[in-house]
């Protein structure tokens, strides 16, 4: 490695350890609207709703409202509902050919903004296995997105 990319790791290492320490101290509420998708049953659904909302309370920092109003959605939540004052989450679960693509919704109804990370999976099996790291990395980089931007942005 010469010293060019040392240096370019280290301040991409430094950068990472300044915007974690950034997000460490600061609380997010945020309110959970479960799973859109018409490619899952209701069972799957809950079960993989519940599972969501449960991993999504445990991450520290995060204040999480339920506000699910149905097993599963068919549609998207009406974005003009979102709280002001809190990040809304929502996921969408769809089947395409043999694999299964998760879509991690994040808005900011206070920025008029909305975030998304997917990922693609081999099976619904393994949604349920890697969603308490999927979720937490997603959300996290998704909510660091956000803050980083707004903040750069209202620099003078």
């Amino acid at each position: 490695m010469n010293k060019a990319d040392l240096k370019k790791t280290f301040l991409f290492i430094l950068t990472m350890i300044s915007n974690i320490a950034f997000l460490a101290g600061q609380d997010f509420n945020i309110d959970y609207y479960g799973i859109v998708s018409t490619d899952i049953d209701t069972n799957m659904s809950k079960m993989t709703s519940d599972l969501y909302y449960t991993q999504l309370s445990e991450i520290q920092n995060f204040n999480t409202d339920d506000k699910r109003t149905e097993i599963c959605m068919s549609k998207e939540p009406e974005h003009s509902l979102f709280n002001q004052d809190k990040l809304s989450f929502y996921t969408q679960i769809n089947k395409k050919e043999d694999k299964w693509i998760v879509t991690f919704h994040v808005f900011d109804k206070s920025r008029n903004k909305e975030l998304t990370s997917s990922r693609e999976y081999d099976s619904f099996y393994k949604i349920l296995m890697e969603s308490k790291s999927t979720l937490q990395e997603s959300i996290k980089n998704l909510i660091q997105n956000n803050v980083i931007q707004s903040d750069s942005q209202s620099s003078p």
